[in-house]
């Protein structure tokens, strides 16, 4: 009874994902573009069927760009950008 509730708890705390201000998120279902968050904070994506990718949106990017990202797909410098050396 116990492992059956740790790999519940497990399961929901591997589905919470964090969106920072600034980033987009791709949610891909089995593969195919399923829906775009935009907005910040928490979201829960189910790791067995969905995947997510974020991009920086501090930059503009174009309706035709984020059509060929989620077509195509997200290169790993996008996904993965972040800046250093900010001053706010």
């Amino acid at each position: 009874m116990y492992i059956i509730v740790l790999v519940i708890f497990v399961f929901f705390l591997i589905s919470i994902k964090q969106i920072n201000p600034g980033q987009t998120c791709l949610v891909f279902r089995l593969g195919k573009f399923s829906k775009l968050i935009n907005k910040p904070g928490w979201s829960v994506v189910y790791p067995i069927f969905e995947s997510m990718q974020k991009l920086d949106t501090t930059e503009d990017i174009s309706e035709e760009r984020l059509f060929e990202l989620i077509n195509v797909g997200v290169p790993q410098e996008v996904v993965y950008h972040q800046r250093d050396n900010v001053i706010v």
